[in-house]
């Protein structure tokens, strides 16, 4: 005998609901930082309005000549987004883009810029390494100027540059270790314009030699900073396990998390967490956690202690990334 499906349908004959059509949401942008550092991460978030719940939702750069998606991601049940992506060296526009669905027509913010700045604060950059170091003169006018730096009895020349028609611009210097660095422009007439001499006040520039294990935990330590949290220290034992977890999903060519991480991470912990990943690279890692939201939860979560395990090697993936997270 044949099976038939048979699919009841009740019709209310005395209440009728008419199709309602599609409307355009508002998008609202704000953005943690105006001026960041670049490289340090940047915090995009806003509401959605109309039955937006669910929808599909970009963050977009404009790079010069259109609009590239950066990170995607779906409007929440309470009608929120938000994202994370690192500054840019330079000034860029960015925005957020709704797509349209049965309920909404597809909707875009308003633009705002974002200014990669003077590299300080909560990300600090490896030593040697060049760091991006801008500067607005206090007249909109192109110029000539220096970086300097102070190497304990006197300030000296870094590098020279010449601002822009407005008066920015951005210079990149390597430093081996903590200096206090300043832009001086001497004066200068500028089309029968004469200007002053002008020194910034001195900043200083913290560096760090950090391995690849310590930049993800500075990294995962921005990100909660960006959303109100302590930072996290890091433990060498729950280290050991993430470590030893990244070379297992390499070594077998798996992708999953550790079945056991909470019985072989050091006793004594109230809460226990762990994020995976794979194909990754160091500097894109925690951006990639941050805007997925299991992932996301994990790093701002309610925590005292992270393990931070790296693994590469020729097969699968080739690049492994184990965090473990433990609250003492």
């Amino acid at each position: 005998m044949a099976l038939v499906a048979i699919v009841t349908t009740v019709v209310s004959f005395g209440l009728i609901t008419p199709a309602q059509a599609a409307s355009t949401p508002s998008v609202s942008l704000s953005t943690s930082h105006v001026i960041a550092a670049p490289g340090a991460f940047v915090k995009f978030s806003g509401s959605v309005s109309k039955s937006s719940a669910k929808a599909k939702i970009i963050l977009q750069r404009h790079n010069g000549s259109r609009w590239e998606t950066i990170a995607a991601s779906k409007v929440s049940k309470k009608r929120t987004y938000a994202f994370v992506s690192r500054a840019p060296t330079g000034r860029y526009w960015y925005r957020v883009y709704v797509y349209k669905n049965k309920k909404i027509k597809a909707a875009s913010s308003a633009s705002r810029a974002v200014q990669g700045w003077l590299r300080t604060g909560d990300c600090t950059p490896d030593a040697n390494v060049p760091v991006a170091v801008g500067m607005q003169l206090p007249t909109a006018v192109s110029r000539p100027g220096e970086l300097q730096r102070w190497d304990g009895s006197n300030w000296v020349r870094v590098v020279g540059f010449t601002s822009a028609t407005n008066g920015a611009g951005i210079v990149t210097a390597t430093f081996p270790s903590d200096t206090t660095v300043r832009i001086y422009t001497p004066a200068a007439s500028v089309k029968g314009v004469n200007y002053s001499s002008w020194l910034s006040a001195g900043q200083t520039i913290s560096v760090a030699p950090l391995t690849d294990e310590e930049i993800i935990w500075k990294d995962v330590n921005c990100v909660r900073a960006l959303a109100g949290k302590a930072p996290l220290i890091l433990d060498s034992q729950l280290s050991s396990v993430a470590r030893n977890w990244s070379k297992f999903l390499h070594d077998n060519d798996e992708f999953y998390h550790n079945p056991n991480y909470s019985s072989q991470i050091r006793p004594g912990w109230r809460r226990a967490g762990e994020n995976i990943a794979a194909g990754q690279q160091v500097n894109t890692v925690v951006e990639a956690w941050r805007n997925s939201p299991g992932h996301y939860k994990n790093m701002i979560g309610d925590y005292t202690h992270i393990g931070v395990g790296n693994y590469v090697g020729p097969y699968g993936y080739k690049r492994y990334f184990t965090n473990n997270f433990g609250k003492y």
